[in-house]
């Protein structure tokens, strides 16, 4: 056992001995599921590049 490996030994029990959850994880996105497109601070003055992202998303198999 090296330094890197006790010492992630040491917080992972720590934190489990203090009754923390372990973190929660989506489901892996599947063909046909949808996808939302955002904006989070501006507006999307470029239509060629909002169309650009739907493209990429149906390439990948989902919905926009």
């Amino acid at each position: 056992m090296n330094r890197r490996s006790f010492l992630l030994s040491a917080a992972a029990s720590s934190l489990y001995a203090q009754g923390a959850d372990p973190p929660i994880r989506p489901r892996a996105l599947m063909t046909g599921d949808t996808a939302g497109l955002i904006t989070p601070s501006t507006f999307v003055s470029d239509p060629d590049s909002l169309a650009l992202a739907e493209k990429t998303i149906a390439y990948f198999g989902l919905k926009p």
